[in-house]
């Protein structure tokens, strides 16, 4: 599945700090439909305003997100 088509459905900026991982697409609960999950990846890249001495990763980096195919 081409990723490119995401920036059009998630948030404005969101891949800006996120990376795609992974991207499926499976029957909903009922079987009737399909949904596409897709896992993303946090860059984990601070703010070039940021200082960095104040800041430690929290090593929660990773997101799963279920949306239903249009």
């Amino acid at each position: 599945m081409n990723t490119d088509l995401f920036q059009y459905i998630l948030p404005t900026k969101l891949l800006d700090h996120f990376i795609i991982t992974k991207v499926e697409e499976l029957p909903d609960k009922a079987g009737k439909d399909m949904d596409i999950y897709h896992d993303l990846e946090e860059k984990n890249i601070l703010p070039e305003s940021y200082d960095s001495a104040k800041y430690e990763s929290t090593k929660a980096s990773s997101l799963s997100v279920e949306r239903p195919c249009i």
